[in-house]
């Protein structure tokens, strides 16, 4: 926060396709994270459920 309050101002020009970017790879990151979570659900519940695993589990 320090830095902030005594930051020298910049002149410099920011391109309005930067914030459209900057917007398309946050929502990209989302997605993807959604898209990770709905391809491994049921491992995810697997593994935080508290069920005890079954015989057949425990055997190869």
């Amino acid at each position: 926060m320090f830095c902030v309050i005594i930051a020298a101002p910049l002149y410099a020009y920011v391109d309005p396709g930067s914030g459209s970017i900057l917007v398309q790879a946050v929502l990209a990151g989302f997605l993807g994270a959604l898209l990770a979570v709905k391809i491994y659900w049921k491992k995810l519940v697997k593994l935080f459920s508290k069920q005890p695993k079954s015989e057949e589990e425990n055997h190869p």
